[in-house]
């Protein structure tokens, strides 16, 4: 396939979700992955979450805070209800990096390639203890931010829907079923003209 592509767990959701609960709303996110790099990630249990049905299903797929949202952090808070609040976020950092890890393993062996480089984008990219524990994990790939492509971290999402309005304007399909498990390819959006 030209294209493959698929939603591989949380990303920063977890993460960000239980930052705001331990700071009881103060804080939005760990900052520079401060809080994480100040705990210990609990291996054992990183390893236990990764058995999870959504980490065993083969692309395409595709997921978002319906799967990991409050109510799975709530789940996962149980499991880890004796740990610091730093170790909590160590944890939760440590596993955003080990399901990236271990999707490229996964699609290693169905697909027999892996891929050479990894581009980080989004807040992420400025969490230096994800950065670290994504190039840890990741062994054999070059891992770098779209800032190293001369793309902007805040342009990220501006850059997409432009492009995708554009997409829309020429008439290019904007999804690949490949990547979504959508039925077909389609054009997608709406255009509005001023009245």
């Amino acid at each position: 396939a030209s294209v493959v592509g698929w939603d591989c767990g949380p990303a920063n959701t977890l993460v960000d979700f239980a930052v705001s609960k331990i700071s009881k709303g103060t804080l939005k996110f760990d900052r520079d992955g401060l809080i994480a790099g100040s705990g210990r990630p609990n291996e054992e249990i990183i390893q236990q979450w990764l058995k999870e049905p959504f980490f065993q299903k083969a692309p395409p797929k595709s997921t978002g805070r319906e799967e990991f949202g409050l109510a799975d952090l709530e789940r996962r808070f149980q499991e880890i209800s004796t740990f610091t609040n730093e170790d909590v976020i160590a944890t939760l950092t440590a596993f955003t990096a080990a399901v990236i890890a271990h999707e490229l393993d996964h699609f290693q062996s169905i697909e027999l390639v892996r891929p050479i480089e990894l581009i980080l984008a989004g807040g992420g990219c400025r969490n230096l203890t994800m950065l670290s524990e994504i190039k840890r994990r990741c062994l054999g790939v070059r891992v770098l931010s779209v800032s190293e492509y001369g793309i902007p971290i805040e342009a990220r999402e501006a850059l997409s829907f432009a492009l995708l309005a554009w997409w829309h304007v020429r008439a290019y399909f904007g999804n690949s079923p490949l990547v979504t498990g959508a039925r077909r390819a389609a054009i997608l959006g709406i255009k509005v003209s001023p009245g």
